[in-house]
């Protein structure tokens, strides 16, 4: 006997070896069936559970190219998982924020209808609408956007979010009232309710429609001097703490200190202000941050910036809704709005991005905004532009 060939018959019988010869033998002979009935009915059910396995094995080998945002073999996988009968329920948000990463809006949004919109059809011409804005501020201020196309097909609209939110939305048009926030109060009463971030999602919108992105928060402040030769450049280098892969050690930011004809400007709040202290050349920044004490403290200051370099925070999407240029920092997981490995963003048109090629490595996106600053301010004072600015 060949070694293969006995090495092949010592293996080991596996579930599925021992179904396939009782099915033989009951091939060869009908009789048999009730003998072997009761051994049947376990080896299905073991079937039945490789196929589970299976399944739950695609979502799984689906969820870890997702998280290394190897968007296109992540969504395979979880289309082989539902097409081989999988609940599309299972991972349907990671599903969702796939077809987002590709620019595949249409797609997302099936996925969508498929679980059930929070809010019915649309509101009536003579209707109250109220925006809830449930999530973080970034979303408001991306997502109010919509509220003047929404207003015209509603009455009213009313803009329920966090107290500190409220006094930015007298520049957003289209609302006509923000009150706070209060899970403890009755919401304000209305015809047709819907969280902000669903609004792309009721307008079925798609990176070719996405409305204002040239910018729509008008701030009636001062404008930087445009001949001016020194760029003043406010900073932001700490998102929220519930996320802080978003956040950048200041240290890292030390070579922007180095620049010439740069003013730096901090615009950064909360607890990792301490990092300015401790900041050894904190005396080429100036800290504006300390006297901001709310959104509209911080619109106006980056009105009158020629340049915002800022994580991914709602100081980013301020400036953005402003038409302010604005520079965002993305780790290297960044969010689905971000899309995927893209210097530019369809939500708003002076935003440029700087993504991470690989997780923590901060040091070559420094390294690439340096470059991208160097260029910026030769660009600005060089003779040429100096006389068409006359």
């Amino acid at each position: 006997m060949h070694p293969f060939e006995a090495r092949r018959r010592r293996r080991r019988l596996t579930p599925l070896d021992h179904l396939k010869r009782r099915l033989f033998h009951l091939e060869r002979n009908p009789r048999n069936v009730l003998k072997h009935f009761r051994l049947i009915i376990p080896l299905c059910n073991v079937i039945t559970d490789v196929r589970e396995r299976a399944l739950s094995s695609f979502n799984e080998l689906g969820h870890a190219h997702f998280e290394r945002r190897e968007i296109p073999k992540a969504i395979r996988y979880f289309l082989k998982a539902v097409q081989s009968g999988e609940n599309p329920a299972s991972y349907a948000f990671e599903r969702w924020a796939c077809w987002m990463f590709l620019g595949e809006y249409e797609e997302a949004w099936k996925e969508s209808d498929l679980a059930g919109a929070s809010f019915k059809g649309w509101p009536a011409p003579d209707q109250r609408v109220l925006i809830r804005c449930l999530r973080g501020l970034g979303d408001g201020i991306q997502f109010l956007r919509y509220a003047r196309l929404l207003r015209r097909h509603c009455d009213r609209i009313t803009v329920q979010a966090p107290p500190h939110f409220l006094r930015l939305c007298d520049f957003i048009p289209g609302i006509d009232e923000a009150v706070p926030l209060d899970y403890a109060n009755v919401p304000p009463k209305c015809d047709f309710e819907i969280e902000c971030s669903d609004l792309p999602y009721l307008f079925r919108t798609t990176p070719a429609n996405i409305p204002f992105r040239e910018g729509y928060i008008c701030a009636s402040v001062e404008r930087p001097d445009a001949k001016s030769d020194c760029l003043r450049v406010g900073i932001v280098w700490a998102a929220g703490e519930w996320n802080p892969v978003r956040s950048i050690p200041l240290l890292l930011l030390e070579p922007l200190t180095e620049i010439s004809g740069l003013k730096l400007v901090s615009l950064q709040k909360g607890p990792e202000v301490k990092q300015f202290k401790d900041f050894e050349r904190r005396e080429s920044i100036a800290d504006l941050g300390s006297a901001l004490n709310d959104i509209v403290d911080t619109m106006s200051a980056v009105a009158q910036l020629d340049l915002v370099i800022s994580v991914d925070t709602m100081v980013a999407h301020l400036a953005g809704a402003m038409g302010k240029p604005v520079w965002v920092l993305l780790g290297y997981a960044a969010d689905w709005r971000w899309m995927l490995d893209r210097s530019d963003t369809p939500w708003y048109r002076s935003m440029r991005l700087f993504h991470q090629s690989a997780s923590a490595d901060w040091k070559t996106v420094v390294d690439d905004l340096v470059d991208a600053l160097q260029t910026l301010y030769r660009a600005r004072t060089s003779p040429f532009l100096e006389t068409l600015r006359c």
